[in-house]
C-alpha cells in the first residue's frame, strides 16, 4: 500500500546535521573572501583597512589583525563604572570583572589601564561586598556563597594583581567554605553551594581556589583524583557527573584539577589526547566541545588550553616538532576572521552571533594558548602577524602568567592558616 503522508526529502538530515552544513557554509564564504583579497593583494596592512572594511557590512567584515582598540571600548564600557558590571546579570558580578579584566591584561590595550590605582581599589572593593561572611564568594552582595563565583573572584583578584586584593580574601573563612562543600555521598567531589548540585566545576574551583591561596591540605583533596578520574567517558573525555557525555569545559575543569594535585596520571592520556584531538573541524579550524556539534570559539581555550595540559601531564613528550597536537595557525584564522564584531568590538561564539564578555575573554585566552610553542619562548602566528601578540596564560588558571607568580609568592610567604578553630 503506497503511504499517502508526504516524506522528508531527505531523512538522513537531522537538526545538528543541518545547523552544521550552515555553519559550514557561513564560515566558507568568510575564509573565501579573504583569501580573495589576498589573491589581490588587498592584504589589511593596518587595523584602519580593517576599519574602513567594517564601515561597509559590519556584519560580514574581516580582519587577520586583533582589533584591540574595538575589543577594549566594548570590555570598558561597564568597567570604567563602579558598583554591580552589567544589568541583567546581577547573580554572576565576579563573573563580569573576570571576563573583562583578564580579557583586557590579555590585550595589553590601553597598557595602564590595569595599573590605576582607582580603578584597582573600585574593583577590590566591590569583590569584598560580594565575600560571604561564611567564606567564599557570592554572585553579588547578599546572595549565596557559591563556588563559581568565588573562582571568578579570586581570579579577578590575581589579575587585579595588587596587595590590597590579596588582603581583602579571608583565608580561613575560605577554607572552611570550601571543605564544607565536600560531598558526603560521593567521596572527592564538592558541592557548588549549601545543598547544591555536584559536578566537575566543583572539584576543579576548590583545587585550584587552595591551591593559589595556600590552604591546600591532605583533607581537602582527599580522594578528589579518584572521583575525577571515574569520570572519563568512553570517548576519552571527561563528562560533568557519572556516565555524562564528554564535554570540552567539564574535561577542562577535570583534568586541570587533576594537574593542578599532581594526579594525571590517574586518567587514560591517550584516550584523553585522541578525544581532544578530534575537537579541531577540518573547514571551520576552531574546536567544537562535544562529539558531533559545532565550532565554538570558547574552545579555543577550554580545548586550545588542553593540549597544554597533556603536554604537562606527559613531561613535556607530547608535541609535534615544538607544536601543539593541533592546526594552531587554523584556530587562529577561525577565531581572527569569524569571530570579531567590527560593529561594537567584542568577540563571538561564530559568524551570525553577537559578541558577549564570555566568549571575548575565552577566545582571547585561547588564542594566547595556541601561539605558544612547546618547550619554547617562541610564538607562532597567523600570517606571522606578530601585532597579534597576546600576554601568556597559564593553562590550569587562565590568569597571566606573571600575575599568577606574583599572587603565589605573595599567599606562600604566609603563615599556614589555623585549622584548630
Amino acid at each position: 500500500m503506497e503511504a499517502t503522508a508526504d516524506k522528508p526529502k531527505n531523512p538522513m538530515i537531522d537538526r545538528t546535521r543541518r545547523e552544521q552544513e550552515q555553519v559550514e557554509k557561513l564560515i566558507q564564504s568568510f575564509f573565501e573572501r579573504y583569501y580573495m583579497k589576498c589573491l589581490h593583494e588587498e592584504k589589511f596592512e593596518d587595523d584602519e583597512n580593517a576599519e574602513e572594511e567594517e564601515e561597509q557590512d559590519p556584519q560580514t567584515a574581516i580582519s587577520q589583525f586583533i582589533l584591540r582598540p574595538f575589543h577594549s571600548a566594548y570590555l570598558m564600557r561597564n568597567l570604567k563604572s563602579t558598583g554591580p558590571i552589567g544589568k541583567h546579570f546581577e547573580n554572576g558580578q565576579p563573573w563580569m570583572m573576570y571576563w573583562m579584566t583578564h580579557a583586557l591584561d590579555l590585550l595589553d590595550y590601553p597598557p595602564d589601564f590595569l595599573t590605576n590605582e582607582k580603578f584597582i581599589t573600585n574593583c577590590v572593593s566591590y569583590l569584598s561586598q560580594c565575600q560571604s561572611p561564611q567564606g567564599g564568594f557570592q554572585g553579588g552582595p547578599y546572595q549565596l556563597p557559591h563556588l563559581a563565583p568565588t573562582y571568578a573572584a579570586i581570579l579577578s583578584m590575581i589579575t587585579l594583581g595588587s596587595e590590597e586584593g590579596y588582603k581583602m580574601v579571608n583565608r580561613e573563612k575560605m577554607y572552611e567554605f570550601l571543605m564544607a562543600r565536600r560531598n558526603p555521598n560521593i567521596k572527592g567531589s564538592f558541592l557548588m553551594h549549601d545543598k547544591g548540585e555536584c559536578d566537575m566545576r566543583a572539584a576543579y574551583i576548590a583545587m585550584i581556589t587552595a591551591d593559589v591561596l595556600n590552604i591546600m591540605t591532605d583533607e581537602l583533596k582527599d580522594g578528589v583524583g579518584d572521583y575525577i578520574s571515574s569520570l572519563q567517558s568512553y570517548e576519552g573525555g571527561l563528562g560533568a557527573t557519572t556516565h555524562e557525555e564528554a564535554h570540552g569545559g567539564y574535561t577542562f575543569c577535570g583534568f586541570a584539577g587533576l594537574c593542578c594535585i599532581g594526579e594525571a596520571h590517574k586518567v587514560d592520556l591517550n584516550k584523553l589526547t585522541a578525544w581532544t584531538v578530534n575537537r579541531q573541524l577540518p573547514i571551520e579550524g576552531g574546536f567544537n566541545g562535544r562529539t558531533n556539534k559545532v565550532v565554538d570559539a570558547c574552545y579555543t581555550f577550554w580545548i586550545g588550553a588542553l593540549f597544554h595540559l597533556i603536554n604537562i601531564a606527559a613531561g613535556n613528550q607530547v608535541s609535534n616538532n615544538g607544536k601543539l597536537l593541533c592546526d594552531q595557525l587554523k584556530v587562529q584564522m577561525y577565531a581572527l576572521l569569524c569571530c570579531q564584531d567590527h560593529d561594537d568590538g567584542g568577540l563571538r561564539d561564530k559568524p551570525g552571533k553577537f559578541p558577549d564578555y564570555y566568549h571575548t575573554c575565552y577566545t582571547l585566552s585561547g588564542l594566547s594558548a595556541v601561539q605558544s610553542l612547546i618547550g619554547s619562548n617562541e610564538k607562532l602566528y597567523f600570517r606571522d602577524i606578530k601585532e597579534n601578540k597576546l600576554k601568556d596564560i597559564d593553562p590550569i588558571f587562565n590568569v597571566e602568567k606573571s600575575k599568577l607568580e606574583k599572587a603565589r609568592k605573595y599567599f606562600q610567604s604566609l603563615p599556614k592558616i589555623n585549622l584548630s578553630k
